[in-house]
């Protein structure tokens, strides 16, 4: 008989089966991207980032299942903001949700420079705001992790590093090497 059988009989799971789910994804939430898969966009700067197709491998990879709602999808001056929620269903059975925000310049016809129905690209609307849904989507799944782009443009970076007590103190429990 296991431990969990002998003291846990209602089948429910035991904080501490619970906290070594959560320490166990947040190390590979913070394991840095696959090189590989870390893009260069040449047209903001040499900006790094992880594509949409990535990150939603890695979401289908990493939890039960996950969904995106949009909440919100505005034009803003020369383009389309897009905002919406990512709900993940974790192995322990936790439910996360991160909200993102995402934007993309409206495509203008050649030589054009102010937005008007008349200059505006017959494909615009159909590219740009599936590409602001991209990035929303991306934005909401960085707050997960470095894996996902988190870190990928910034001078510091922040290590997860766990700490095996933090619920102990939290929930006043006491561990048998402490006693």
């Amino acid at each position: 008989m296991t431990d969990i059988q002998k003291y846990n009989t209602d089948k429910t799971p035991l904080i501490s089966d619970i906290k070594d789910v959560q320490d166990r994804l947040k190390k590979e939430f913070n394991k840095a991207p696959n090189p590989k898969s870390v893009k260069v966009n040449k047209y903001a700067g040499n900006s790094k980032y992880v594509p949409i197709g990535i990150v939603q491998g890695l979401l289908d990879r990493l939890f039960i299942s996950w969904d995106w709602r949009i909440n919100d999808v505005k034009v803003i001056m020369n383009g389309v903001m897009v905002r919406g929620t990512l709900t993940c269903l974790t192995p322990g059975g936790n439910t996360i949700n991160m909200d993102g925000i995402g934007a993309s310049e409206f495509q203008l016809k050649k030589g054009e420079s102010t937005l008007t129905p008349d200059t505006l690209n017959s494909k615009a609307i159909e590219r740009d705001v599936p590409k602001a849904e991209a990035e929303a989507l991306k934005s909401a799944a960085k707050k997960l992790g470095r894996i996902f782009g988190r870190s990928l443009n910034r001078d510091e970076d922040f290590m997860y590093v766990p700490d095996d007590d933090l619920l102990n103190r939290i929930f006043n429990i006491k561990n048998e090497e402490n006693e």
